[in-house]
């Protein structure tokens, strides 16, 4: 009886411990519900899908490297806030040249405008986080130091959309 009562105590003392928790439980990494919930950009603003783009890169040097880019949205830090643009209001992005440009652990900032399809201009800081092009070689990160434009020309196809869909009648 005795042995019973002491390892009913040892076992509600060691699942009181916090660090038997789960991280996403009460308590957990960042101080709540849902683990890394509300850090980095993922918590400032709606989750979205990430989409492919077809972009063409103007570097220095008059370098132009074509390719396919995925990402959620741009995020800028303008004057009257942080906006998150989706990818297909976007018509280019400008960066400034000749600045400082400012890496952090979420990648780079760099001083420049978002150039809207509704002809708006978003000046600010764009966040540019490791972007990746797909090109007829495999990949590049192009060095951000280096970029002058990026225009968005068209979204890529998925793989849905790419293949007509057969119906009953078809099959006939």
């Amino acid at each position: 009886m005795a042995r019973s009562i002491g390892l009913a105590i040892v076992v509600v003392l060691i699942t009181s411990i916090p660090g038997y928790a789960q991280f996403g439980g009460m308590g957990g990494m960042g101080g709540g519900m849902g683990g890394m919930g509300g850090m980095g950009m993922a918590g400032r603003f709606p989750q979205q899908p990430m989409e492919e783009w077809n972009v063409k890169a103007e570097m220095d040097g008059d370098r132009t490297i074509s390719g396919k880019l995925s990402l959620f949205s741009v995020i800028v830090d303008g004057d009257v806030g942080q906006y998150a643009i989706k990818p297909e209001k976007i018509k280019s992005i400008r960066f400034e040249k000749e600045v400082k440009v400012l890496e952090n652990q979420m990648g780079y900032q760099i001083p420049g405008t978002v150039l809207t399809t509704g002809d708006e201009k978003v000046s600010g800081i764009i966040h540019v986080p490791s972007w990746r092009l797909k090109i007829e070689l495999g990949t590049l990160t192009p060095d951000p130091k280096k970029l002058r434009t990026v225009s968005f020309l068209s979204k890529t196809k998925s793989k849905d959309e790419a293949k007509p869909v057969e119906t009953l009648e078809e099959k006939k």
